[in-house]
């Protein structure tokens, strides 16, 4: 039996009018999508770290230490070196936002949040604490702060990323998947009740003395 699923889609796309008013402009491309939520969470990454940068927080910009993979540390405060790096920086970052759509595919809407900071947390794990160690970058950080910087600076990359996803993703590309797996389950349940229901059919050659009672 299917009615429960036409009436939860019925149900779900009521005022079909309205839902399709909201669906305009939502992005249906699963690629398309990491790369702009990776986008903005690099935008707001860098003004974090820009401001923090300014108020003495963190010692340099992820545009120093991104181009200090290529260049000598001084090097990197020319503005032409500077921007390479920052355009090295920026490139991964809106690489990075791909994974993460995939990730709320996989796992759905739920927690997104949090999925997003741990996401955000693990990129700095990798890109920053383990590159630092391995002796990646030329530009070492010096001060206990600057990693607590860049740990935020990473968090919130993975928190306004998840906030674009979540805002500009088309309702079929990441759907309500508990909702779903539940109106399954009910359906399933009434299907099963009815079965129950259903009495068993007498075979033809049966005797009338012999014809099995319903009666439980």
């Amino acid at each position: 039996m299917k009615w429960l699923e036409i009436l939860y889609r019925l149900t779900g796309t009521a005022g079909g009018r309205r839902g399709r008013m909201k669906s305009m402009g939502k992005i249906k491309d699963s690629i398309g999508l990491g790369l702009l939520a990776g986008l903005i969470g690099t935008l707001t990454m860098d003004l974090s770290n820009l401001i923090l940068w300014r108020r003495g927080k963190t010692e340099n910009l992820l545009g120093h230490l991104a181009g200090s993979m290529l260049f000598r540390t001084w090097r990197t405060n020319r503005r032409k070196d500077f921007l390479l790096g920052q355009i090295a920086h920026m490139f991964t970052g809106t690489a990075l936002g791909v994974p993460l759509v995939y990730l709320f595919k996989r796992t759905g809407r739920d927690l997104a949040y949090v999925k997003g900071a741990f996401y955000g947390s693990l990129t700095w794990s990798i890109l920053v604490d383990g590159a630092t160690r391995l002796g990646l970058y030329r530009a070492k950080p010096k001060l206990t702060k600057t990693f607590y910087a860049s740990l935020w600076d990473n968090m919130l990359y993975g928190l306004s990323a998840s906030y674009a996803i979540m805002h500009l993703a088309d309702r079929s590309l990441l759907p309500e998947k508990r909702q779903t797996q539940n109106v399954r389950t009910e359906t399933r349940d009434f299907d099963e009740y009815f079965d129950d229901m259903t009495p068993a059919v007498i075979p033809e050659d049966t005797v009338p003395g012999d014809a099995p009672s319903y009666v439980q």
